[in-house]
């Protein structure tokens, strides 16, 4: 990679100028190939995949209030499979006909992508909803957003797109007008978000988000971060990088973030990103169906908070400077010095941390390589799975005494709506100290 588009990016780590070229030719979507068939020049891009989707009208009239906008590509990736039912078939025809214009007679006919043009904004509708175009059964949104972010990489590549961040969000948002002002260096932005005010059981989730997301932002993980699909840009380079989104039913955008942060940690993203609350089961988990499983609960709960506090142990203990002869046995002497349970570090070592720390005690050059590693390998999908092995040994507590004993939590008071709005400005305001001043 050129030295200027290193800076610009601030990779941590060396990548080829050929990276795009490859990620392409290697593992792009066949729909790649479209690039070729639609002349044209935007400005930016945004990719939503669609399932079930009725309506983008709040979407799309969000786009006509953006301050950075010249002209807009939406890549829209209406997609189904072959066990689809019939309400999800029509509602995705509802959709390509809304989009497009026509009339559908016979879904079988359609095309394999087609450009819509209007004001400021071109839709390009791409089919993985009928037949002979439906998405494998086991994969899902993952391949959705892949396919889109694939395509928009191959514009950005033709030099056909002009901003080289690629944006992808869903069918419930609403952008804030400064969503595409993008910083000049980084690999990854995540947008503000909140759900829409007018639903109980998404005023909970997204409080139970805030405060997973606040936990380990307390505990000093660089995995602290929210991992919600429709608030992700990432920089072209970097996409291909991470080589794409995974071709999941599910927990795509967590997968993805996990790799990305690998290469430097998320930036914020200035424009809000409104989400409306809606109940779904178009994915195994997720919020609509988190949300669902709320409503059939007596009673909320959330992670104990002995899951973060010992989380911050275990990150202290381990980046402490490594010393060639660190044994596995002093190592647990260390973390029995700070609490953790035998039974718990019996776990960290199934879970392959001791022989990790070991790998990276023997290849380190100085300690911020060494940190680096073990940051790496204690990575999202580590961090979640050792919260829930101590909430399932703990168990969750309920949700108004975990808000209260939180030290990452600030006293919270009023409705739930208020505490929702009061826990997202603490959020979002946050500063380095700021968790000295989170209890009155």
């Amino acid at each position: 990679m050129p030295k200027k588009l290193q800076s610009l990016l601030n990779f941590p780590i060396a990548v080829p100028s050929t990276n795009i070229p490859k990620y392409l030719d290697r593992y792009g979507e066949p729909e790649i190939g479209l690039a070729s068939l639609f002349s044209g020049s935007w400005s930016h891009s945004l990719v939503v995949p669609c399932r079930a989707e009725p309506d983008l009208t709040p979407l799309i009239r969000s786009l006509s209030a953006q301050k950075q906008l010249k002209r807009l590509l939406m890549v829209v990736v209406i997609n189904g499979r072959e066990s689809d039912s019939v309400f999800i078939r029509s509602t995705n025809q509802r959709l390509w006909e809304s989009l497009s214009g026509e009339t559908i007679s016979d879904p079988s006919t359609l095309p394999k992508a087609k450009l819509v043009s209007v004001p400021e904004t071109d839709f390009l509708l791409v089919n993985r909803w009928t037949e002979g175009n439906y998405l494998p059964e086991k994969e899902g949104v993952g391949l959705a957003r892949k396919i889109g972010c694939d395509l928009v990489l191959q514009l950005i590549a033709n030099e056909t797109i002009q901003n080289p961040w690629i944006s992808t969000t869903d069918g419930d948002a609403s952008l804030g007008r400064d969503y595409f002002d993008f910083p000049i260096k980084g690999t990854t932005i995540l947008h503000p978000f909140s759900h829409s005010r007018d639903d109980w059981a998404h005023l909970h989730y997204e409080i139970q988000l805030r405060y997973y997301v606040l936990g380990l932002k307390w505990a000093k993980s660089p995995y602290g971060f929210h991992t919600i699909g429709s608030t992700i840009s990432a920089h072209s380079e970097a996409y291909a990088t991470v080589r794409g989104f995974p071709k999941r039913q599910a927990a795509e955008d967590f997968y993805f973030l996990n790799k990305l942060t690998k290469l430097s940690s998320p930036a914020t993203g200035r424009g809000r990103v409104h989400l409306q609350a809606r109940l779904s089961h178009r994915v195994p988990f997720g919020t609509g169906q988190a949300t669902s499983e709320l409503r059939k609960m007596e009673q909320q709960s959330l992670y104990p908070v002995i899951a973060f506090t010992t989380l911050q142990k275990i990150l202290e203990v381990i980046r402490s400077h490594p010393s060639p002869e660190r044994s596995q046995e002093r190592l647990r002497d260390y973390f029995r010095s700070v609490a953790i349970s035998t039974n718990a570090i019996d776990w960290l070592d199934r879970l392959g941390l001791f022989r990790a720390q070991a790998n990276a005690n023997e290849q380190r050059t100085e300690i911020e390589q060494y940190r680096r590693q073990m940051d790496e390998w204690f990575d999202g999908m580590r961090t979640y799975r050792w919260i829930r092995f101590i909430a399932e040994q703990e168990g969750k507590l309920p949700f108004n005494e975990a808000l209260e004993k939180a030290p990452f939590i600030p006293e919270l008071v009023g409705n739930l709506v208020e505490r929702a709005d009061q826990l997202q400005e603490w959020e979002e305001n946050l500063g380095a100290d700021g968790f000295a001043l989170s209890k009155g």
